[in-house]
């Protein structure tokens, strides 16, 4: 396992890639078993899934992007005790200077080979800069194409009518086809480790098959003192935690099989083979610095 961590380039961009974090042994045994979360999630076993575009379910499977809750029991009762012996509380505490933390987000991405993928340009916190609160993405297959704005390049938002600081608003924002020169490209190696600042514009992006886990880490005085939950998870991501539809409905996929979302889902499959017609429109009414992308998650990504 490797724990050494290029502090400068930290400081700097605002991220780091950690290269070889985990060792092949402990590579081996999570990969074994989130193959098994990914199959029981794309066959509709467990309803705490994303789906990015409701696609037809070819040979019974869905087109998820995410799975929340990956660590529950009911799911998979192996993989959290190889997870929790993994070190990243030493690597997130030496970089940026922690006593301790909360994982507040846990959530296995996985994305298949035929679709492409490209997600919005977006902060996941408030504002920026976010010193308190950052992500680390586990990868578990080699993965190229998460775009991601460093510190250095952040100013540089606003000659592109987007705000440095806040949110971004609206589709021709959330798809702006920004200059590959205000954005790095995460090229990484099943094993590695990205540790990023939470408000750091990005967008995930990928033209192959992908999984990785994701998970945010928030800034706390407590000390992780349970040897059984050694990243601080919150209650809701551990393996014990009973999880009610009522409660976490807004996280719940519930497939639809009247005519009516057959139809949906076939239009949508015949779209992903053309540009996207509606932000060449949008593109036509707006300025040149608010250019959408126009093939983003279609075959021509």
């Amino acid at each position: 396992m490797n724990k050494e961590i290029d502090q400068d380039f930290f400081d700097k961009k605002g991220y780091v890639l950690v290269k070889n974090f985990l060792s092949e042994e402990i590579l081996k045994k999570i990969s074994f078993q989130t193959n098994d979360i990914v199959k029981k999630s794309r066959k509709g076993y467990w309803p705490y899934i994303r789906v990015y575009n409701d696609y037809p379910h070819f040979f019974g499977n869905l087109n998820i992007f995410g799975t929340d809750f990956p660590f529950n029991k009911k799911l998979n009762d192996k993989i959290y005790p190889v997870v929790n012996k993994i070190d990243i509380p030493a690597i997130i505490k030496k970089l940026m200077g922690w006593n301790g933390f909360k994982t507040s987000l846990a959530r296995l991405h996985s994305f298949g080979k035929f679709y492409n993928y490209q997600g919005m340009w977006h902060r996941d916190h408030e504002v920026y800069p976010s010193p308190n609160t950052v992500q680390t993405v586990l990868y578990l297959k080699n993965e190229k194409g998460f775009r991601l704005v460093p510190r250095d390049k952040n100013n540089l938002l606003e000659d592109f009518g987007l705000s440095s600081k806040y949110q971004t608003n609206g589709l021709n924002q959330k798809f702006i086809n920004l200059s590959n020169y205000l954005y790095d490209v995460i090229d990484a190696k099943a094993g590695d480790l990205l540790i990023f600042e939470s408000g750091l514009l990005h967008q995930g992006h990928c033209k192959t098959n992908r999984c990785h886990f994701i998970f945010r880490h928030d800034y706390t005085d407590e000390k992780i003192e349970d040897e059984n939950n050694l990243m601080n998870f919150e209650k809701s991501l551990l393996p014990d935690y009973i999880l009610e539809e009522n409660i976490e409905s807004g996280k719940i996929y519930r497939k639809n099989n009247s005519l009516k979302f057959k139809f949906f889902r076939l239009k949508s499959f015949f779209l992903y083979f053309f540009p996207r017609f509606k932000s060449i429109y949008r593109n036509i009414r707006c300025n040149k610095s608010t250019k959408e992308s126009i093939y983003h998650s279609t075959i021509f990504q």
